[in-house]
């Protein structure tokens, strides 16, 4: 079938699109798809990108298969690619998003049509100033962070029309509030935003019940082009602040704006909050930010030194030089508070070289930090992560001291081994005697086979892993 018969049965067939996938879905993920020239006999569905491409295909294309064979009235051999038109305009507002410092242009169904907010932070200003450094670009992208950074890119630029809501969650100092911050401040400058943390949304919400101006804050929460709420987990205990919450939410994503909230924990595991408001969070898209690996660490650590460089002259700059790579290891490797410690540590150094008028050596380094890498905080106890592991696992702690090879039981111990010889400064021989008195070589293949499983992102290992570490780091 020719591209552009098939671009007729399309057109034609969206309706039927729509009302089997919903509207909101419909809007949402297959409104922009395009047709692609193909081989004769087979159909070519074209995206802006990658991610769009691997979400409807996981999702949706079984059911676009249906709705256009039934168009055809015959089989078809359906895929989809990236298209290049819709992949070069993408691009052209990613660019044109950062070159003019946020402010791109939007349909004028998108921009504001209440009145002016006054609230006290509500100012256009207010918040650019507030978000200073928290810019998207200013944000530092890795593997662990790479979908939650382009979800914040998209709900900037289009708020409201890919990913509503937008729930972003993972440890502390993993760069959430970042995210939030640098989606308020790329927002166009026409339209209404607040961010704020689930704390004041509370307080706002329970003055005005106190003085009877509970209409005044739904006008004033519905009527907003974005809200961004960080911390939600904070909510847990006040069961009708997360009422108000959930309707204020489906108003707004009903109405096509944006709703963007983070949180420590995935949405399955806010037990806590209502199963309305977690059904609510499902429905859209969920992006989790890892801990930042050695990789990680390094560019935030590279970025952050560029950055304070920039701030000063140029003599300035030229005078504290490189970052030492010796330093850099010391940096990674010494810090164990998250990456607001790390941050503060950089900055640290940046001052004593300016002080100095020359760059730091790494014995300068260390007397420089001596403090903060004595007095970080601690890592857990050898103790501390058996048990944790034990427990989500769902095994008795002394099952990795057992003589077991059952699979779960073995995966367990090496998932647990591997977390020890990570967080504490045990050699393989100590770790091995506390885990049953098993030998070196043990120890060593356990380590080496699940650490190689992450670097794989195997979906098996990563999951347990990672959900442990945050445990830990609670």
């Amino acid at each position: 079938m020719r591209s552009d018969l098939f671009t007729d049965c399309l057109t034609s067939a969206r309706g039927e699109l729509q009302t089997h996938f919903g509207q909101e879905c419909f809007e949402r993920w297959l409104a922009d798809i395009t047709v692609l020239p193909s081989d004769e006999g087979h159909v070519r569905l074209g995206v802006a990108n990658r991610f769009l491409q691997e979400w409807i295909e996981s999702r949706y294309l079984d059911g676009i298969k249906e709705v256009l064979e039934g168009q055809a009235g015959r089989e078809l051999d359906l895929d989809i690619a990236i298209d290049p038109v819709l992949f070069r305009k993408q691009r052209e507002e990613q660019k044109r998003l950062f070159s003019s410092g946020g402010a791109v242009e939007v349909s004028p169904a998108r921009r504001i049509r209440a009145p002016a907010w006054g609230g006290r932070g509500s100012a256009r200003e207010t918040g650019a100033r507030r978000g200073e450094g928290c810019e998207l670009e200013n944000f530092v992208q890795g593997e662990s962070n790479r979908l939650a950074c382009r979800a914040a890119l998209e709900a900037a630029c289009s708020p409201g029309v890919f990913y509503n809501p937008l729930f972003i969650w993972g440890g502390s100092g993993v760069g959430k509030t970042h995210l939030l911050r640098g989606i308020e401040s790329a927002a166009e400058a026409g339209l209404k935003t607040r961010c704020i943390n689930s704390e004041r949304f509370f307080n706002h919400f329970a003055a005005s019940i106190q003085d009877g101006s509970i209409d005044k804050f739904r006008r004033l929460y519905r009527s907003l082009d974005l809200l961004l709420i960080d911390d939600i987990q904070d909510l847990s205990t006040k069961k009708k602040t997360q009422i108000e919450l959930l309707y204020t939410m489906d108003h707004l994503v009903n109405a096509r704006r944006q709703v963007v909230v983070t949180s420590s924990r995935g949405p399955r595991d806010l037990d806590e909050l209502s199963p309305s408001l977690r059904g609510r969070f499902l429905s859209g898209l969920v992006a989790r930010i890892k801990p930042a690996d050695y990789k990680m660490k390094c560019k935030i650590i590279r970025h952050h030194w560029i950055r304070l460089g920039s701030r000063r002259g140029g003599g300035d700059r030229e005078a504290r030089g490189e970052l030492d790579s010796k330093i850099l290891e010391l940096l990674v490797h010494g810090i164990h508070g998250g990456v607001h410690e790390l941050l503060g540590a950089v900055l640290q150094l940046d001052v004593h070289a300016r002080v100095l008028g020359r760059p730091l050596d790494v014995a300068e380094a260390r007397r420089v930090l001596a403090d903060r890498i004595g007095g970080s905080r601690a890592g857990p106890s050898m103790d501390k992560i058996k048990q944790v592991a034990a427990d989500y696992f769902n095994l008795p702690v002394m099952e990795f001291s057992s003589s077991s090879r059952l699979r779960p039981v073995a995966f367990a111990r090496q998932v647990a081994i591997y977390l020890v010889r990570r967080f504490t400064r045990m050699s393989f021989s100590e770790i091995g005697r506390n885990f049953g008195n098993r030998n070196h070589t043990t120890v060593r293949c356990a380590v080496g086979k699940i650490a190689g499983l992450l670097e794989a992102n195997d979906p098996m290992v990563c999951t347990p892993v990672y959900a442990i570490i945050d445990r830990l780091e609670d």
